[in-house]
């Protein structure tokens, strides 16, 4: 039967004991995800972790386990903080296919101790686009057009203000 090995050492850990509920769930569907194999043969076998610095887990797949995104991304966050995982490729949302890469790393045995090496989650640079929600209190009201292209909104007003402007600026030259 398919499950997950937790060491009692990760369970005790400084590291372990700073997760929330949703963090923890979080962590042990990376721990899922792992791929181990045997390396040697007899009693000199050892295991190994196959695809470290592999392990794709999306947005997608975070929804489909009821995880709502921005909970997701927090619990990502805090992981690499702890030193639990850490972000062996940062993929870009926007292209399918290009996926975020994940692997497990020691840090998280000297968590907070001095020698512990900190490592933040990569800030997103890639540019808003389009398709961003955008906060619509804070948008400046737009111009419409009717069917009969006459203007309607709020900026009426100052369409005609300017159109008066620019007429008296012509009747003064004259």
């Amino acid at each position: 039967m398919p499950g997950i090995y937790i060491e009692a050492t990760i369970l005790d850990s400084k590291a372990f004991q700073t997760l929330t509920k949703m963090q923890i769930k979080i962590f042990f569907h990376f721990m899922r995800k792992r791929i181990f194999k045997n390396v040697g043969r007899g009693k000199k076998t050892k295991k190994y972790l196959a695809n470290n610095g592999e392990i794709i887990f999306t947005y997608s797949e975070a929804e489909n386990l009821g995880i709502p995104r921005k909970t997701f991304a927090t619990a990502i966050s805090k992981l690499v903080e702890v030193g639990f995982i850490d972000i062996a490729h940062s993929g870009n949302g926007a292209i399918k296919g290009d996926c975020s890469k994940y692997g497990f790393y020691d840090r998280w045995k000297k968590y907070g101790k001095p020698d512990f090496i900190e490592k933040t989650r990569p800030k997103d640079t890639r540019r808003k686009h389009c398709f961003d929600k955008v906060n619509k209190s804070k948008m400046k009201p737009q111009l419409s057009m009717t069917q009969n292209n006459s203007v309607t909104g709020r900026n009426l007003r100052q369409r005609l203000n300017k159109a008066r402007t620019r007429v008296s600026a012509t009747a003064t030259l004259n």
